[in-house]
């Protein structure tokens, strides 16, 4: 389960996209058909990922506004995730419009990306959304100094670059007041955003995002 439109598309472009490929134009897509909607989503997997509307009959580069669309009570950055019971079909554009693949479900696209990204993000969720939410994320490397499973504390939903890290910073200094330690500082990069690793009083790792 993913908590944005950026976690899906890191995740694709992290599997699929070379490193030496610096063409836009071979970006993988993702396209989402869902029930009861002659509308569909598309969401191009890059860095900086983008989502638009495509109407049944249009054509190759045209696109529907978003407020007369099939979607227009949802957000560009809910929509999925909302509606994510919803969807019918998962299409994969590997390559851009060059490869394209079908889905019946995510779970099957999962299967179909290389076997070291299958399965390897999940989280447990409040279906009421009062409880905390529990993200699970495959690492690599086998244990060596830092725990195999911690929480990452969600304190910054939404914010980017100098705003997030102000939010961060404060709750670290009320945390590190309680008992807390802070490790260190991850500054952003161009995939991920900034995050403060932290340890509680007992020395258990977690990380504040």
């Amino acid at each position: 389960m993913y908590r944005s439109n950026d976690e899906i598309a890191r995740r694709v472009y992290r599997a699929l996209k070379t490193p030496t490929d610096n063409n836009p134009r071979t970006d993988p897509i993702l396209a989402f058909h869902f029930k009861a909607k002659q509308d569909y989503i598309m969401l191009r997997c890059n860095k900086t990922p983008e989502i638009s509307i495509k109407g049944k009959d249009q054509t190759a580069g045209e696109v529907k506004f978003f407020a007369y669309s099939d979607f227009s009570e949802f957000s560009e950055s809910d929509v999925l995730l909302k509606l994510k019971d919803e969807i019918t079909l998962v299409e994969l554009y590997r390559k851009g419009a060059i490869d394209s693949q079908s889905f019946a479900s995510w779970d099957e696209f999962d299967s179909a990306l290389p076997p070291e990204h299958q399965g390897s993000k999940f989280a447990c969720v409040d279906p009421d959304g009062v409880g905390p939410r529990l993200f699970f994320q495959r690492v690599p490397e086998g244990k060596t100094v830092k725990n195999r499973v911690h929480l990452d504390v969600r304190v910054a939903t939404g914010l980017v670059g100098d705003e997030r890290l102000a939010a961060l910073e404060a709750e670290c200094t009320r945390l590190v007041a309680l008992g807390a330690v802070q490790v260190r500082l991850l500054p952003a990069d161009d995939i991920n955003e900034s995050c403060i690793i932290m340890q509680d009083v007992e020395g258990n790792e977690f990380c504040l995002d």
